[in-house]
C-alpha cells in the first residue's frame, strides 16, 4: 500500500522533491527497512524511478546504491549505461559490475567514463588492456597511478607505444617499482632524446656535445637499469630483455659494453655477449670467466666486436676479477678505481690502433670523479645535518656555510654546458 502511494505521489511531484525521496527509498530496500510484503513492490518502484525522465532523480539513486554490492543489478546495469553525470557514480565504485560491463562501458563511452572506472579500487587485468586501448593520456596516467589496477607489462608497454613522447605518462611510468627493465630503458632512451632537444634549443651546448654527453648519460642509465633488476629476477635471461631491446635500436656497442664492465656489471656483460654472439648464456659466462685464454678472444670477435679493443676488455675483465677497491660513492656508475687501473695497464701496453679507446676512457674517469665528488658533497652536508640534530643545535655550522659557499663559487664558474651535463646525467639517474 505505501508503495504504491508513494508512486502515485511520484507522478506529479517535482523532480527536486522526487530526487531525496528516491534515494531513500533504494536505501530503506537495501537496508531492509520496509516490510517483506512490499519489498517486491518497492524494487519494481525502484526500476520506475531509475528511469525517470529527470537525471537528478537517476543521480540521487546512483549515488545512494553505488557502494553497494547488494543492489539490484538490472539497475546498476541501465544506470551504467546512462549520461554520464548519471553514470560515472557506479562506474567508479559499484562492485557489482564485472568485467564484462566495465569492458563494454569503456568501448561506448567517452573521456568522462575512462576517468571513472580508471580510478576503481580494483580493476583487472583484462579491464586495463581495454582501458590502454582507447582512453585518453589522462585516463591512462590515473590508471598507471592506480595502486589496485592489475597492469601486466604488456598494458605498460603500451601506454609508452601510444604516448612516447608525453612527460606525464613517462614520469608515471617510471614511478612504478615493478617496470620491466627493457621498458625502463625505453623510457630512460625517450627521456634521454627529449633531454637533447631541450639543451640544444636553449644553446647550452652545440648538437654535437649535446649527442654524446645525451648518449654517455643514458648508457650510464642502461647499466644502472641493468644492476636494480638484477635482484628482481632469476640469473638465467635476466638481462634478455634490455639487451635485446639495445641491440634492436643500435645501442649495444663496445663503448656501452665497456662501460657496463668498468661499472662492475658483468651479469649484462655476460647477457650482451650471448645475445651478439648467438652463445648460450651459461656457455658465454665460462668463456668470460676464462678470459685470458683463446675462447674468449673467440666469442668477442664471433660477437662482431673490434679486435683491436680486445685487450682492452681483457684488462677491464681482469681488474674486476681482482677486485678492485668498491667505491663508496659509485652507487651504480662506472667505478673510478676501476677505470684508473684499466686506464693505466691500457698506457703502459702502449695499444696499437684505438687512440679513441683511451679518450673514453679518460672520459669515463673524469665522469666517475665528479660523481664521486658530488655524492661526497652530498653525504658530507646529510652527515652535518644528522650531527646537527643529534646534539640538538639549532644553527648551520661553518662547515655548512662553508660547503653552500664552494657550491655555490663553483656553479657560478660552470658554464651552461657543463651545467647541461650535470642536469643530463642527474635526470637519467632518476628515470634508471
Amino acid at each position: 500500500m505505501f508503495v504504491r502511494k508513494f508512486l502515485a505521489w511520484a507522478a506529479t511531484a517535482p523532480a527536486a522533491e522526487r530526487a531525496p525521496a528516491a534515494a531513500s527509498l533504494a536505501r530503506a530496500l537495501l537496508d531492509g527497512d520496509l516490510p517483506k510484503d512490499e519489498e517486491y513492490e518497492a524494487g519494481v518502484a525502484l526500476a520506475v524511478l531509475a528511469d525517470d525522465s529527470s537525471p537528478v532523480v537517476r543521480r540521487a539513486i546512483a549515488l545512494e546504491i553505488a557502494h553497494r554490492a547488494d543492489a539490484p543489478r538490472q539497475i546498476i546495469v541501465a544506470l551504467a549505461a546512462d549520461q554520464p553525470d548519471v553514470s560515472i557514480p557506479i562506474l567508479q565504485f559499484s562492485p557489482a559490475l564485472g568485467d564484462a560491463d566495465l569492458i563494454d562501458a569503456a568501448i561506448i563511452g567517452g573521456d568522462s567514463v575512462h576517468a571513472a572506472i580508471s580510478q576503481r579500487a580494483r580493476l583487472s587485468a583484462s579491464v586495463c588492456a581495454a582501458l590502454m586501448e582507447i582512453a585518453a593520456f589522462e585516463s591512462v596516467v590515473s590508471l598507471i597511478d592506480n595502486a589496485g589496477a592489475d597492469l601486466p607489462a604488456t598494458a605498460l608497454l603500451r601506454a609508452f607505444e601510444r604516448f612516447p613522447q608525453d612527460a606525464q605518462v613517462r614520469e608515471a611510468l617510471l614511478a612504478r617499482a615493478d617496470l620491466e627493465p627493457a621498458l625502463r630503458a625505453r623510457l630512460v632512451q625517450a627521456t634521454a632524446s627529449s633531454l637533447h632537444s631541450f639543451i640544444v634549443n636553449c644553446g647550452w651546448m652545440a648538437g654535437e656535445r649535446a649527442a654524446r654527453v645525451t648518449r654517455e648519460a643514458q648508457e650510464s642509465s642502461f647499466v644502472i637499469v641493468a644492476g636494480c633488476s638484477a635482484s628482481q629476477t632469476a640469473r638465467e635471461g635476466k638481462n634478455a630483455g634490455i639487451v635485446r631491446f639495445l641491440r634492436e635500436t643500435g645501442q649495444l656497442t663496445a663503448g656501452l659494453l665497456l662501460r657496463t664492465l668498468l661499472s662492475g656489471e658483468r651479469g649484462l656483460f655476460d647477457a650482451s655477449l650471448a645475445e651478439l654472439s648467438g652463445v648460450g648464456l651459461d656457455r658465454a659466462a665460462g668463456l668470460i670467466s676464462n678470459h685470458n685464454d683463446g675462447g674468449f678472444a673467440a666469442l668477442f670477435i664471433r660477437a662482431g666486436l673490434p679486435a683491436a679493443l680486445l685487450p682492452v676488455f681483457q684488462f677491464a675483465l681482469t681488474a674486476l676479477a681482482q677486485g678492485a677497491d668498491q667505491d663508496e660513492f659509485a652507487d651504480g656508475g662506472v667505478q673510478r678505481s676501476l677505470v684508473e687501473r684499466v686506464l693505466q695497464w691500457c698506457e703502459k701496453a702502449e695499444l696499437d690502433g684505438p687512440q679513441p679507446v683511451l679518450g673514453l676512457l679518460r672520459r669515463l674517469y673524469a665522469e666517475a670523479a665528479r660523481h664521486e665528488a658530488r655524492e661526497f658533497s652530498a653525504w658530507l652536508a646529510r652527515a652535518e645535518v644528522m650531527e646537527a640534530l643529534d646534539s640538538g643545535c639549532g644553527h648551520v655550522s661553518s662547515v655548512s656555510a662553508i660547503t653552500g659557499q664552494s657550491a655555490k663559487a663553483l656553479l657560478t664558474r660552470q658554464s651552461a654546458a657543463e651545467i647541461g651535463e650535470i642536469a643530463v646525467a642527474r635526470a637519467l639517474n632518476l628515470a634508471a
